[in-house]
């Protein structure tokens, strides 16, 4: 299905959040219908959005709207958590060590020992899933039933919007707060960091004209998540080989550069998030308690 267009005055927060719902809605079924190397990737991606979306807007119009969208996303997502992390290790040992033709063939071994074990991953292929896509389906249109009766009713449409920009912005400040809480993060707290500053991320999206400072922290945030991303991948293909060199002791000559890649990695990400860190002081202040 194609994404509605942005209506031509979208001054709501309500407008947008509907919109931005139904684009992650066209997007998943676009994957669907389209699968290919990364229809897992996109898939996950827009139901992360979904969820944080859903939640930003939950209890809009009435209490307990938004979160049944927000839990079948959720699950959903967690379904397709190991097939996308084999597909990823996968991808990255089938490049690494390609000048090294010894270890180059340790890590394609130790691919197809990892691809071994994708067929009991649940997919778009599994029957659980189907059943899960069909009740996401019934999900977004009670949501898309519920924000566009809302849009329709006048004056309760202006009084949902502003309960709607004092939630998004205490839940932008609670998360700005919950990341300052944390500090810089180290190997051990990096992905939790990467997960709350995702949550911000997609929440401070939705109020980035409103909210002074948002323009260049979303660009920090965005860099931050790819890096951070390739760190937490590295991260767990050392834990896959070390794990795979129980069985087979020969892809432990690959443990030593996996680990120098991974803790490469951890470092830039971790310098990125000392200066988001520094932007998020500044920002902070202009948001509720």
């Amino acid at each position: 299905m194609k994404a509605r267009p942005v209506p031509c005055s979208p001054s709501l927060l309500v407008v947008r959040t509907r919109h931005a719902l139904d684009l992650q809605r066209a997007r998943i079924e676009s994957a669907l219908a389209h699968p290919d190397g990364t229809s897992v990737h996109d898939i996950r991606v827009a139901l992360r959005r979904t969820a944080a979306l859903s939640r930003v807007s939950k209890g809009i119009p009435a209490n307990g709207a938004g979160n049944a969208l927000a839990k079948e996303a959720r699950e959903i997502r967690k379904l397709l958590t190991e097939r996308r992390t084999r597909e990823v290790l996968v991808a990255r040992l089938k490049e690494r060590f390609a000048e090294d033709g010894r270890r180059h063939a340790l890590a394609l071994g130790a691919a197809r020992k990892l691809e071994a074990g994708a067929g009991t991953d649940p997919g778009p292929a599994d029957s659980q899933f189907e059943r899960s896509v069909a009740r996401l389906r019934r999900c977004f249109e009670t949501r898309d039933r519920d924000l566009g009766a809302l849009l329709s009713s006048g004056k309760w449409a202006i009084a949902a919007d502003r309960a709607l920009r004092r939630r998004a912005s205490r839940r932008i400040g609670r998360l700005v707060r919950r990341l300052a809480e944390m500090g810089v993060p180290d190997r051990r707290t990096l992905h939790p960091f990467r997960i709350a500053a995702k949550r911000l991320r997609y929440a401070l999206e939705l109020l980035e004209e409103s909210v002074p400072g948002a323009t260049p922290l979303l660009r920090e945030l965005r860099h931050f998540q790819e890096l951070s991303g390739d760190a937490h991948d590295r991260i767990e293909l050392v834990h896959a080989i070390r794990h795979a060199a129980s069985g087979v002791l020969a892809f432990r000559e690959l443990l030593g550069p996996l680990e120098l890649d991974a803790r490469r990695a951890v470092r830039t990400s971790t310098g990125l998030a000392s200066t988001l860190l520094r932007r998020l002081e500044a920002v902070s202040a202009t948001l509720p308690t």
